[in-house]
């Protein structure tokens, strides 16, 4: 019978941490398991032969202080439980053993064929940078979680926590008691129903944004806490439920990423019309790729008419000459429409590169069918080659931004993702403290691909040491 065992590593061990079990058959023979995350080996061994250790390869910690639990049983009962395969090699999607066996036979086969078509192939170039900047950093847990902690949907939002229904937050570079955030953003709601202020805060533009900020001076009469009131409470139901969702098919289906492409495709859909459902702007598709271009500037607080544009230029070093070609394109932006034609097809590959300097341009929208069907094939065979954790869910969220498939709530979508991936491999999800060094990592690994592995790297490491206490709501 086999107990929990965490696999963690790939055919290649320098990626991860190779993990030997001797173990006893009913026989009495000694056999040794090697579990290398997407690849097991069972070898019969003498039971004089010791346990070869790699502390470099293998440091303590990564085992968050469990036991390795034995195993026992014949090769033959191994067999029969886990298929013909299990003598010489398996794949479990960085899951434990005894979690594959509730697999359909279907599923069984999926994750054999993607495992067999891609556990000799080579590390896709363009995730080797991701991979450099995680390579050292090793998960808390000893086996992958199959669950997403409490209360994570109170920081649904970057750099917010959400306090009350889901309808009041403080702002993380404020205030981090988040017990004190609850306090003070109740006496900022009473505050303002006696100030009269109600209407304001509790505003349609309010409830489809991402609420009201008002400011609450503190004791030294100089800096003031932000709080925010009138959000719409649906945003946060329907985190929690896209979660539930993620919990439910993914973090709890060792198979679900044997799945054709396609259905990993219409999945990620189905989690953006949860996120969206009975929120969405009209000129929103729910759970549809988008059918207009978009601009997505650096700055969401950006003053966007020519002048704000402008003053956003000068004071990121733009030069004169930079500065005169912005203005002389803005005419072909004014009589063309960023929603209807995207901006390549009439500005210069010079004006372009200014432009770039204010906003990100995604792909055309005619074209997010193809790239996301590219984006669900790579996944599939970067999960299957058993890729770092952390630079599988950095490149997955860069990508999915990237391509921006969806009308709104692409960066909800692409961080959903991420955590679920992270926890998928063994580590805590992240929560995003501070949107401008978020973005900023964005911009930076655009230019220079694993400048966002580097990123996620770092606030692994600080939340590690400093978590943030998952609170009630």
């Amino acid at each position: 019978m086999i107990t929990k065992v965490n696999l963690c590593n790939t055919n290649n061990s320098s990626r991860f941490f190779p993990l030997e079990i001797n173990a006893k058959k009913n026989s009495g023979i000694n056999f040794k398991v090697i579990a290398y995350g997407l690849l097991l080996l069972v070898t019969p061994v003498s039971a004089a032969q010791k346990r070869k250790d790699s502390p470099d390869l293998f440091p303590p910690r990564y085992l968050g202080g469990r036991e390795i639990t034995e195993m026992s049983g014949s090769s033959k009962s191994l067999s029969a439980e886990y298929g013909p395969h299990y003598s010489s090699q398996m794949a479990c999607h960085n899951l434990t053993l005894n979690t594959l066996n509730s697999c359909s036979i279907e599923e069984q086969q999926n994750v054999w064929s993607s495992y067999n078509a891609t556990i000799h192939s080579p590390t896709p170039d363009f995730i080797l940078p991701y991979i450099d900047a995680a390579k050292n950093l090793y998960p808390l847990n000893a086996s992958p979680k199959t669950s997403f902690p409490e209360n994570l949907e109170a920081f649904r939002a970057n750099e917010v926590f959400l306090t009350g229904n889901g309808n009041r937050g403080c702002y993380l570079s404020d205030l981090r008691d988040l017990k004190k955030c609850r306090k003070m953003s109740n006496n900022m709601a009473s505050i303002i129903k006696d100030q009269g202020y109600e209407k304001l805060a509790y505003s349609d533009d309010a409830f489809h944004s991402q609420g009201f900020i008002f400011g609450l001076p503190n004791d030294d009469g100089l800096t003031s806490q932000r709080i925010l009131l009138g959000i719409n409470p649906k945003l946060t139901e329907n985190y929690k439920k896209a979660l539930e969702k993620m919990t439910q098919l993914v973090l709890r289906n060792p198979c679900f990423f044997g799945k054709d492409p396609s259905s990993i495709v219409s999945f990620l859909k189905d989690i953006h019309s949860i996120l969206l459902n009975k929120i969405s702007a009209p000129d929103f598709l729910v759970g549809e790729f988008r059918s207009q271009e978009v601009t997505v500037f650096h700055d969401g607080d950006m003053d966007h008419s020519k002048e704000g544009m402008l003053k956003y230029l000068k004071e990121h070093g733009a030069t004169s000459k930079e500065i005169t070609t912005f203005k002389n394109s803005i005419n072909k932006v004014t009589k063309n429409s960023f929603l209807n034609k995207h901006v390549s097809e009439y500005l210069s590959n010079e004006e372009l590169n200014i432009w770039k300097k204010l906003a990100f341009l995604p792909i055309k929208a005619n074209k997010v069918p193809q790239f996301m069907d590219k984006f669900a094939i790579n996944l599939k065979n970067l999960i299957d080659q058993d890729i770092h954790p952390v630079a599988l869910a950095a490149w997955a969220h860069c990508e999915l931004v990237g391509i921006h498939p969806f009308g709104d709530a692409n960066g909800r979508s692409a961080r959903l993702l991420m955590n679920t991936l992270l926890v998928r491999g063994g580590y805590e999800p992240v929560i995003i403290p501070d949107d401008e060094a978020y973005t900023l990592a964005l911009n930076a690994n655009r230019e220079k691909s694993g400048k966002f592995s580097e990123y996620l790297v770092k606030l692994i490491k600080e939340q590690t040491i400093k978590p943030f206490p998952l609170i009630r709501i």
